[in-house]
């Protein structure tokens, strides 16, 4: 298991505390302001942690200045992490944790610029929201692995298929979804890939196991062409329709399908005319995901994916007598 290395403050915070922050705007107040009472009963209430320490955590690694942090926190108990590059808006990077309670994260999301794209920026981002999810004690990072190429991207990093019905009530049923939309797709690259390679990727889509994304994306040197745009055309519908039926909603799918596939080959400045298999699959997908902070191996892939952790440490189980 691991856990935050940092050491939870013992005093309530005061407005003085803010002054020693001047690039961070916590509830609207920035630092010549003072906030008001009931702000600093949130952050009490919510951050064990002083506006340094959290100020250093979620903007360490960009090695960048200039980097500003907004803080919100609200009374139901969403809690806002925004921050960006002030001087030329290289990035920005926010995380929405919707309620301790239900320890839910909202949503995450970085933007780089492209002439920014290639520093890290964006693997900095996802350790730092993992270390303050788990400074905050909660007992994994969970969230939704986006449409854009996030989906792809957070399963080369490690993240599981979150599995827990308490957090992902409906898992089954995306599961479904998701292992219909790589099957699609892998039938449409069939006459282009190996059998033993269509094979094992095929084992990996239907998804038995929560890491089975991860697995996927070690299929590497297998390459996919461009040219598999015209069987898809044919193939990804042939496919839906055989196993969900010829419904309205089903035709309506197929056309988002249809364009996102085109679009992992198009949507650069210059078209790919190769990309990776695990690219072609998982990319332009959306799936519950998990960062289990008691999974050991899990998390020693994904610090190796992020550079190293900052702030998070394993613990090791006393030896028994």
């Amino acid at each position: 298991m691991y856990h935050s290395s940092l050491e939870k403050r013992q005093k309530p915070i005061d407005a003085a505390a803010f002054k020693d922050v001047p690039d961070l705007v916590f509830n609207q107040y920035a630092v010549d302001e003072r906030p008001d009472r009931d702000s600093l009963i949130l952050w009490d209430k919510h951050i064990p942690y002083t506006p340094l320490e959290i100020y250093n955590l979620f903007t360490g690694g960009y090695e960048l200045d200039g980097i500003l942090l907004n803080v919100n926190l609200f009374e139901n108990g969403r809690m806002e992490f925004q921050i960006n590059h002030a001087r030329d808006e290289a990035f920005i990077s926010y995380l929405t944790f919707m309620d301790k309670t239900v320890r839910d994260i909202h949503s995450s999301k970085v933007q780089v610029a492209p002439e920014s794209q290639g520093l890290g920026i964006g693997r900095t981002s996802m350790r730092n929201w993992i270390e303050l999810a788990a400074a905050l004690d909660f007992p994994a990072f969970t969230f939704e692995a986006g449409l854009d190429n996030g989906g792809y991207t957070w399963a080369r990093m490690g993240a599981h298929l979150d599995r827990n019905e308490e957090r992902t009530p409906f898992y089954r049923e995306d599961e479904q979804n998701l292992k219909c939309r790589l099957l699609a797709r892998l039938e449409a690259a069939r006459p282009f890939i190996s059998k033993a390679d269509y094979s094992d990727a095929r084992a990996l889509c239907h998804l038995r196991n929560p890491d089975d994304l991860v697995r996927l994306t070690y299929m590497t040197n297998v390459i996919v062409s461009q040219e598999v745009m015209d069987e898809a055309m044919t193939a990804i519908p042939r496919f839906y329709t055989r196993g969900m039926g010829d419904s309205h909603n089903i035709q309506i799918r197929i056309k988002e399908e249809c364009k996102n596939l085109r679009s992992i080959f198009t949507n650069a400045s210059v078209p790919k005319e190769y990309v990776t298999l695990p690219c072609y699959l998982q990319a332009k997908t959306a799936w519950s995901a998990v960062v289990d902070f008691s999974n050991d191996a899990q998390m020693e892939r994904v610090g190796d994916y992020v550079y190293g952790w900052q702030t998070l440490e394993p613990v090791r189980e006393p030896a028994m007598a």
